[in-house]
């Protein structure tokens, strides 16, 4: 029978165990966890009454295969409610809603008029080249202040990172598709708003991404923590992979306890972990993997009486353009979002400190 040794016990090691053993139970399986808990960057702490997540506090549910996953693990999901589809963001130093619809767009000063003027002449933009930057993209296609006050802070929140050398492709291939299947992003968004029509489907505009933020009612790790009691003792914690060698037609895999034989090695770990295991196994693959970046970013969780924030927070949160030199990405509201994260009469805002533009603030 073959053996399997499956590197990282975060959600991507956990969940490829568990399919693994759904398909054939008896399989001879170890999944080896650096840290003394499972989880990976999936991590929620209770504190003083408020459910604080260190890492990723939810999914979005336009992916079948995760609701598929919680039915099989019998975990029952609990979904945003309708202050998530209302975001904000922090320019000019006060709080703007995101405009939800045409008519609110020309509405909103998120923008100023040459702004949206210039964001007019994407009708009529040619199609770029097949890729490019996500700054080149948008400057391309709506201009700079598109960039600086509606990109920029959304690159921020979703990867951290920088527009400037982030791939468009790669970060956001379905806005590249769309310019390419209709030759620009206004094209497509009246193409689909008639194909709805044909099909008589209803469908509102909405700026935030495609379905609904998903999370449980004891916070993200309740999935985690679930597949990782459904693993048993095939799981190890505590036990880092130090480096894997060549056996013949198997692998010597090297850990801090022992070293163990296994037909098979899945590596479910960051790229910077997987380039040090691999750097004598092959070089060349452990170069490539130690040059992808990985953005500094801490998350802070504040909790207040709901009586001291002067502010309704009827939304999801905000975020904030690097071009308003503030010490934050952007601060999420969890508690207006999901229930059981703070107490009766508090609110719960977690900020994210960092990235790309601010490694050193991390």
């Amino acid at each position: 029978m073959k053996r399997i040794a499956i590197v990282g016990g975060g959600l991507s090691g956990l969940t490829a165990a568990y399919l693994l053993l759904s398909k054939k139970a008896d399989l001879e399986l170890t999944v080896f966890e650096a840290d003394t808990r499972a989880g990976g960057k999936i991590w929620t702490e209770k504190a003083n009454g408020f459910l604080c997540e260190r890492g990723a506090n939810g999914f979005l549910d336009n992916k079948p295969r995760t609701l598929e996953l919680c039915r099989s693990l019998g975990i029952e999901p609990v979904r945003s409610n309708e202050n998530s589809k209302k975001r904000f963001i922090f320019s000019d130093s006060e709080l703007k809603a995101l405009p939800e619809s045409p008519p609110a767009f020309l509405k909103s000063d998120l923008i100023s008029w040459p702004g949206k003027l210039r964001m007019l002449y994407e009708y009529i933009a040619p199609k770029g080249p097949d890729d490019e930057t996500v700054a080149d993209f948008i400057i391309r296609r709506l201009g700079k202040e598109a960039l600086e006050k509606l990109i920029d802070p959304m690159t921020s929140g979703i990867y951290a990172g920088d527009p400037y050398q982030m791939s468009i492709l790669s970060c956001f291939p379905r806005i590249k598709e769309l310019e390419q299947k209709y030759g620009g992003l206004f094209r497509a968004l009246l193409a689909i708003r008639k194909e709805k029509k044909k099909a008589q489907a209803e469908g509102s505009v909405s700026v935030a991404p495609g379905g609904n933020l998903t999370s449980f009612y004891n916070g993200a790790q309740t999935m985690t923590d679930t597949l990782a009691n459904k693993l048993g003792g095939r799981l190890q914690t505590g036990t880092a992979v130090q480096g894997i060698v060549k056996s013949g037609n198997a692998y010597k895999v090297v850990t801090s306890k022992s070293t163990v034989e296994a037909d098979i090695v899945i590596l479910a770990t960051p790229a910077y972990a997987s380039a040090e295991m691999l750097k004598d196994f092959d070089n060349d693959i452990s170069k490539t993997l130690s040059g992808i970046p990985y953005p500094n970013v801490s998350v802070v969780c504040f909790g207040y009486k709901k009586e001291k924030i002067g502010h309704p927070l009827n939304g999801f949160g905000f975020l904030v353009p690097h071009s308003e030199k503030r010490n934050i990405l952007g601060t999420l509201w969890d508690s207006s979002i999901f229930p059981n994260r703070a107490a009766e009469g508090q609110v719960l805002l977690r900020s994210m400190v960092g990235g790309a533009k601010a490694p050193q603030m991390a």
